[in-house]
């Protein structure tokens, strides 16, 4: 995410250091800037998560359920197709009205087999912002909620450390996930530019099934 959207997330940087100027200064009163008002966007979707944390034992527990998690990747590829319809030809930027919505959609996330960046990208169609705007703002969204996600495991480490011997594949994994996330998001960015989201529907609706049946 921070190779893809280096550009956004440096203007996001110097949005956060200008809007904490105005604060102190108290200069609120003339305005904000475009990423001034994204981070404060990002903060008020990114909230609804703090509480989220304590249902962590919670969710994990369902991620040994096979069927559970078919059942909600075919609710994921409905709920793609569903944003794909109803989503307005002419969106607008993300709001903090809109960012309250999206926030509390992406909790529905938490839950084994339904996909963050698809249930945020939606609720930002759903409540009227532009494909390319709704899928940019998922994705910097994504970067506290992974980042608050490692710290919460940060303990687990430190009880479990990593043998010296594990050391190179997780670094292997490392690369391979980096690889695969930039070429993911460079095939949503297409796939969002050519208005064709019916293609995870039927993935996430057919693998979906697959799991019932063999779940």
């Amino acid at each position: 995410v921070l190779l893809v959207y280096r550009k956004d997330v440096l203007e996001v940087i110097k949005g956060f250091f200008s809007l904490a100027i105005k604060i102190f200064k108290g200069e609120l009163k003339n305005g904000l800037e475009k990423y001034e008002r994204l981070v404060i966007c990002l903060v008020i979707a990114t909230l609804p998560l703090i509480p989220a944390a304590f249902l962590k034992d919670y969710v994990e527990a369902l991620y040994g359920m096979t069927k559970v998690i078919g059942a909600l990747l075919i609710f994921n590829g409905t709920m793609l197709f569903v944003s794909d319809k109803l989503a307005k030809k002419q969106g607008g930027e993300v709001t903090e009205k809109r960012a309250i919505g999206i926030g509390l959609i992406q909790l529905v996330a938490l839950l084994p087999g339904v996909s963050r960046s698809g249930s945020t990208i939606t609720g930002g169609l759903l409540l009227g912002v532009d494909r390319k705007e709704a899928v940019k703002f998922s994705f910097l969204l994504s970067i506290p909620a992974i980042v608050g996600a490692n710290v919460l495991s940060v303990f687990d480490l430190a009880d479990n450390p990593i043998a010296s011997s594990d050391i190179l594949p997780y670094a292997l994994g490392m690369i391979a996930a980096a690889l695969s996330g930039i070429a993911a998001i460079k095939l949503l960015q297409y796939i969002t530019n050519k208005n064709r989201f019916g293609l995870f529907t039927i993935y996430c609706v057919a693998v979906g099934v697959v799991l019932l049946i063999v779940g």
